[in-house]
């Protein structure tokens, strides 16, 4: 993976157009006496650490995460919302033309670990989360592979999610029991259930399983089950 590079200059400009939003928004909301384009403003995060499935952060390797919508609220007047304020949009559309990438910050997060951003809303119906959420601090893929003891112990038994980060099971002593994918969906015969399969493996005696995401869809899902091998007694 190439080397992630700044335009310190880029970020310098950038930073300076956040403080002369922010001394904008608190006149504004002064008159108005409220606090909400200083929310919008402050909400305005710039990440330097670009993104974790590898993405182009752009010309500058800048991104800038907020909720870029013009502000409105709703007019008893007129009985409808009606704008109060665009200095959000405003901010966005230059750092657009600065090369700066804008993404909604309620669709992505940061890696605890290495400060990446992760996308943790999904864009598709094939979209799968390639991140953990463990004792409330969230991972991305990358850095779950490289110690995934804790995810793997998360996941083993537990029947009530499945794996969808690309971990190799094998190197931790799993092997995968079905040939074709278990299906669960809308579709005829799309019947499967991975509590009942859950249940099944725990009365022959299989305590240490994971389910893993196979496929994603709009209508439908398909995933396989993978059993430690010391815990089969058919191995």
């Amino acid at each position: 993976m190439s080397e992630h590079k700044i335009d310190k200059r880029v970020s310098k400009r950038a930073q300076h157009v956040l403080e002369i939003a922010a001394a904008m928004a608190e006149k504004l909301d002064k008159e108005r006496n409220s606090y909400s384009v200083r929310s919008h403003i402050e909400e305005i995060q710039l990440h330097f650490d670009g993104y974790a499935d590898g993405s182009s952060a752009g010309e500058s390797g800048i991104i800038a995460t907020g909720n870029w919508n013009t502000i409105t609220k709703y007019d008893e007047k007129v009985k409808r919302c009606v704008d109060v304020c665009n200095l959000p949009k405003r901010v966005g559309d230059i750092f657009e033309k600065m090369g700066i990438e804008i993404e909604w910050s309620d669709e992505w997060s940061t890696c605890g670990n290495c400060y990446k951003l992760i996308r943790t809303s999904p864009d598709s119906y094939s979209w799968q989360p390639d991140f953990w959420l463990g004792d409330g601090e969230i991972t991305c893929g990358d850095c779950v592979k490289e110690d995934p003891s804790g995810y793997i112990e998360y996941l083993d038994g537990n029947d009530e999610t499945c794996m969808s980060i690309d971990v190799d099971l094998e190197e931790h002593g799993y092997s995968k029991l079905n040939e074709d994918s278990f299906e669960s969906g809308w579709f005829p015969g799309q019947n499967d259930d991975p509590k009942q399969v859950a249940k099944e493996l725990r009365e022959k005696g299989v305590d240490h399983f994971i389910f893993v995401k196979d496929e994603n869809s709009q209508f439908y899902s398909k995933w396989s089950v993978w059993v430690l091998n010391e815990s089969n007694p058919e191995s």
